[in-house]
Formats: structure tokens, C-alpha cells, sequence
């Protein structure tokens, strides 16, 4: 997070983040993380989240089959694929977004009172891995 993602979850204020807007910020968010281990160098972060992204590809994918399953309300989607790139749905991906559900709601025991989106949302991820694996 230091020194080569940089990802910090923070929400800005008039944005549509549902949570409480301008608490953190990108600049309090990282000091009050990273000061303490004298890692604070925002130019020197920018330059090897770059390098990172080129390292490992960013949000481009050359493979096939991946059904990238995202929350509407998780504060990790902005670091998910949302939408597909011509290459990406040429290697069959797919992007699922389950409405009113955070962090992988989907991955956790069924219960009477799961919401409807996150029961269909594992209904599709089931017929979406069977079809895969019937190619």
C-alpha cells in the first residue's frame, strides 16, 4: 500500500461514495498509514504504482474465463474490472455487478435472509463455472 499499490480507501466529499465523505482523504489516509514506517513519498508511490501496473498488466487480462464479481456497495470495485475491454470479452470474461451487496456477500453461507441479488448472483456464478468447465 506504501510503496507500490497505493490503494487507500477513502471517500470524497460531493462523490457517491455511501460512506462518510471527506473523513479520509487520499493525503490524511496515507500519512496516518504509512508515517509510521517512514514510507511517505507520494511522487516516489505514484512512480511504482506505475511500475507495478506494468509489472503484473493493470486491469488487462490476456486470459480466458474470469467472472469478475463485484458489490455495487463494496469499497474495493474501484480496484475490479466493472466493464470489458474488446479482448477481454473476446477471452470469454465476464463481469458481474450484484446490486446492494459488499465485499463478497456471495462467497458466504446461504441464509433465510440473503437478498435476492446475492442468491441470483450465486446462481449465475454456478451455471457461469459449469458452462466453462462443460468446454
Amino acid at each position: 500500500m506504501c510503496t507500490e499499490f497505493g490503494f487507500l480507501q477513502t471517500c470524497a466529499v460531493n462523490s457517491g461514495c455511501i460512506f462518510t465523505q471527506g473523513l479520509v482523504t487520499l493525503e490524511t489516509a496515507y500519512h496516518q498509514a504509512c508515517d509510521q514506517f517512514n514510507m511517505n513519498d507520494i511522487p516516489k508511490l505514484n512512480s511504482t504504482i506505475a511500475k507495478m501496473n506494468n509489472r503484473h498488466g493493470g486491469n488487462v487480462n490476456d486470459v480466458e474465463r474470469i467472472l469478475w464479481v463485484n458489490g455495487n456497495v463494496d469499497p474495493w470495485i474501484a480496484l475490479s474490472v466493472q466493464h470489458l475491454s474488446k479482448r477481454q470479452q473476446a477471452g470469454n470474461q465476464k463481469v458481474l455487478i450484484v446490486e446492494g451487496a459488499s465485499h463478497h456477500a456471495w462467497t458466504h453461507p446461504s441464509s433465510q435472509t440473503d437478498q435476492n441479488t446475492v442468491i441470483q448472483a450465486r446462481k449465475l456464478i454456478k451455471e457461469t463455472v459449469l458452462e466453462w468447465l462443460s468446454l
